[in-house]
């Protein structure tokens, strides 16, 4: 596709090759194109930012452990699910302060992250000594008594931020095991933010820039994923939306809704009690998109572990979980 702006470039999408693609909007320097054929959108240029997440520093880890079951819907599905599936070790891309590796060290998991920046490996050895880890941008530079392959490789709220997401995959790919288990992340293009216009405010930090480049360079849907997955080699795998039960705190403009956070809260405290399919159409506008793939033939087993999860969660039976008042 070419434009007025961009005569010298064939522009195609970056995740699915498509030139199927429409301008959706500009945000500064960048274009944000709209592709037809995966659904998903993406920034021109690709181009990331060297991010630092100088916060991390700051943060309380045991507090953030002890309230991340309850406060964060992607490690209370991620903890379960570890605990669920019992392998032997995992391997956490983009491990940030370390709060997957520490649920997984809690089931038994020999436990390996990566990191972009010598600062978060820092707080990273600080928060979990047990933990080894490696500053790597390309996902090289692993250690030679590292293991060749991992049994689970979890990657949350990474890809978004990358310039090629569907290499990282690739190589994430050949570093699991056979029937190893892929677990992905990503904030959900359907969410209510989207949904509703942008009348409600979003979760994505304002301070980083928002959902926009060059914090986040792609921009994914449930069929974007889909359509990766596929095209990576993963024939195995369940793609789920939720958070939204999660969201405790609903703001307008800056300013918190009550009614909206009330609506919310008492959604959250009746959900153990509702079924599954009632809560799956109000968390098709949640916050993050979820995958589980695993590597090698479709047995079926994978839905019902997922199922399982699903239900535990929401039911409030996680393991660790301790419930508290709702912030």
């Amino acid at each position: 596709m070419k434009t007025a702006n961009f005569l010298k470039f064939d522009i195609t999408c970056p995740l699915c090759r498509s030139d199927k693609i429409k301008q959706a909007r500009n945000f500064g320097c960048y274009k944000i194109f709209d592709c037809k054929n995966c659904k998903g959108s993406f920034s021109w240029p690709m181009t990331a930012i060297a991010y630092e997440n100088k916060e991390l520093e700051n943060k309380d880890f045991n507090n953030t452990v002890k309230k991340s079951l309850r406060r964060n819907f992607v490690y209370c599905f991620v903890s379960t699910f570890l605990q669920k599936i019992s392998k032997q070790n995992i391997l956490d891309v983009g491990a940030g302060q370390g709060i997957t590796l520490f649920h997984a060290k809690r089931f038994g998991y020999k436990t390996y992250g990566t990191e972009v920046s010598d600062k978060t490996i820092k707080v990273l050895r600080d928060n979990c000594p047990f933990v080894e880890a490696v500053k790597t941008e390309n996902f090289d530079n692993f250690s030679s008594s590292w293991p060749k392959k991992y049994d689970v490789i979890s990657c949350l709220d990474v890809l978004e931020h990358t310039e090629n997401p569907v290499l990282l995959l690739s190589k994430i790919k050949d570093k699991l095991n056979d029937d190893g288990f892929l677990i992905i992340s990503l904030p959900n293009k359907d969410r209510y933010y989207y949904k509703l216009g942008g009348l409600v405010d979003d979760f994505v930090p304002k301070e980083h820039g928002g959902d926009n480049p060059p914090y986040h360079l792609t921009f994914w849907k449930k069929q974007t994923l889909e359509k990766i997955l596929k095209r990576v080699g993963f024939d195995d795998y369940c793609v789920i939306t939720g958070g939204l039960i999660w969201r405790k705190n609903i703001q307008i403009k800056g300013r918190r809704s009550f009614i909206l956070s009330g609506l919310l809260k008492m959604f959250y405290l009746t959900c153990q009690f509702l079924p599954l399919f009632i809560i799956d159409i109000f968390e098709k506008w949640g916050t993050h998109l979820i995958v589980v793939a695993k590597n090698g033939e479709n047995r079926n087993e994978l839905k019902e572990d997922v199922k399982y999860t699903l239900k535990k969660i929401y039911k409030k039976q996680a393991p660790f979980f301790v419930d508290g008042e709702i912030e």
